[in-house]
């Protein structure tokens, strides 16, 4: 039976929710040494743009993203302003919505780039997040094989749910 790290029990269950992310084809011992530090970069976060007015917008388009969220309740919107002027909700155009068990902003912090949408809180979103500096000054550099793998998916991902129905 393989032993398993304690940090790797406490994060468990952001793991296997968000397998999908973590999931390497890698040696399983190398990758539960990754779990391992990975897990020493969860940051708690939480946004409520109904106690909050600043957590409506989490980004904003063309903003420097510096983390990456792994949602476990909530609703995000992500979509786009049109119009000129003062932006308002009434000026927002969602084009996908994550509810629940999600996660956001992946592509731009492990490829790191800038916001290419609005991404708006639509209900209180409790999360875990990674920031950019954390993953690729230290995770990365310490596992470029899984960095790569996790990369393509990640853009995978973002051509799928977010590139494709966005048609103007």
């Amino acid at each position: 039976m393989k032993r398993k790290l304690m940090t790797n029990y406490l994060f468990e269950d952001i793991f296997k929710n968000f397998k999908f992310f973590f999931k390497s084809t890698k040696d399983s011992n190398r990758e539960q040494k990754f779990l391992y530090d990975v897990s020493y970069g969860f940051l708690p976060r939480e946004f409520d743009p109904e106690n909050e007015k600043d957590d409506e917008i989490i980004y904003n388009e063309e903003d420097e993203v510096p983390e990456m969220y792994f949602c476990l309740e909530g609703i995000v919107s992500v979509g786009y302003f049109f119009g000129a002027g003062r932006k308002t909700k009434h000026d927002f155009k969602a084009v996908k919505k994550f509810v629940q068990m999600f996660i956001i902003c992946d592509h731009y912090v492990v490829n790191n780039l800038r916001c290419e949408f609005v991404f708006k809180c639509e209900k209180a979103v409790k999360c875990f997040a990674l920031t950019k500096k954390f993953l690729l000054k230290n995770i990365f550099k310490k596992y470029p094989e899984i960095a790569n793998e996790i990369k393509a998916n990640a853009h995978a991902r973002y051509q799928k749910y977010l590139k494709r129905p966005i048609k103007e």
